[in-house]
């Protein structure tokens, strides 16, 4: 696996306590599509179809 960036890393972190886009681009100071890119670029490094399959994979791992 791709190793995550420092972003991808805080896109997950919100992800696990926020579940709207609009607040992570908030509290990250990025755009929403921002977050939706990171979020694509996630599913591909952990080869997953949607946001409930990371979330559950994340859940698992931390």
């Amino acid at each position: 696996m791709t190793p995550l960036t420092i972003r991808e890393v805080d896109v997950l972190k919100k992800m696990m306590h926020d579940s709207s886009l609009d607040i992570i681009a908030e509290k990250l100071f990025i755009s929403k599509n921002t977050v939706k890119t990171h979020l694509r670029n996630l599913y591909i490094k952990f080869e997953l179809k949607n946001k409930d399959e990371l979330l559950l994979k994340v859940k698992s791992i931390f």
